[in-house]
């Protein structure tokens, strides 16, 4: 028998941004990636997941087929916090029902807390990940458990331990900034993408978006590799693979 199941999670992915303070002066209707407060749905991340698992329909046609699928929508929250410009950023073609009920979703959510620049609401650019999944129960509480699959939305995420400050104090205390960069006054400002495995290690880093000087961004690769095991995410109360995005922000004095 098939059992429904649809694993979501708001998947914040920070970018590093370069607006000034006076940005907001020349244009109110700016389109920030990243915030100084980000937008909040209302009630938080758990309000968020159990709005997605109270709301989403798996297709109805793609049932006895038991599709897996992962649409990834866009959308504009305002400065009043509602929702516009609703668009996908990533469908599985032919699928469209999967890509629709995404959409339906989004459209129908409820005011958010809108992101801040200098203590004002401002136009915030935000993505939300749809896994759309069937699973054979009958055949997966008999098969070994096997899961290779690197998930972009998950029940529970990864985490660093001791939490987001432990990290950026892993960071603090081990990064050497190269004097190459400093002496150029470069931005020590990364964006990294890597995998944390189901035993909790670190694979697969890749710099998505670095700085101008190159011993840096190597510097920053090689930190993440060597770093503790995470506490892996958990997919139907079971570790998995998961790909993660974090920017790491470095104060040269």
């Amino acid at each position: 028998m098939l059992r429904k199941l649809f694993c979501f999670c708001f998947l914040t992915i920070t970018l590093v941004c370069s607006a000034q303070s006076d940005t907001l002066n020349k244009s109110d209707n700016m389109l920030f990636d990243d915030p100084e407060i980000e937008p909040q749905f209302p009630g938080g991340r758990d309000s968020l997941k159990q709005f997605l698992h109270r709301e989403t329909v798996y297709p109805e046609k793609y049932k006895a087929q038991a599709i897996n699928c992962l649409v990834v929508v866009g959308f504009t929250i305002e400065k009043d916090g509602s929702i516009t410009d609703i668009y996908l950023l990533k469908e599985t073609a032919g699928f469209v029902a999967f890509a629709a009920e995404a959409k339906r979703v989004v459209a129908s959510m409820p005011r958010w807390i809108p992101g801040t620049m200098n203590g004002k609401p401002i136009r915030s650019k935000c993505s939300l990940p749809f896994r759309f999944e069937y699973v054979n129960t009958a055949q997966s509480d008999s098969q070994p458990y096997n899961d290779t699959t690197i998930y972009e939305v998950v029940e529970e995420g990864a985490s660093y331990p001791g939490g987001i400050n432990a990290f950026n104090l892993y960071i603090a205390k081990n990064l050497v900034y190269p004097a190459i960069c400093k002496d150029k006054g470069l931005p020590g400002a990364v964006t990294v993408s890597f995998v944390v495995e189901k035993d909790g290690s670190v694979s697969r880093v890749k710099i998505i978006k670095g700085s101008t000087c190159r011993e840096y961004n190597e510097a920053i690769e090689t930190l993440m590799r060597k770093m503790p095991r995470w506490k892996p995410a958990m997919f139907m109360d079971k570790p998995v693979r998961t790909h993660n995005v974090i920017p790491i922000r470095v104060n040269i004095k």
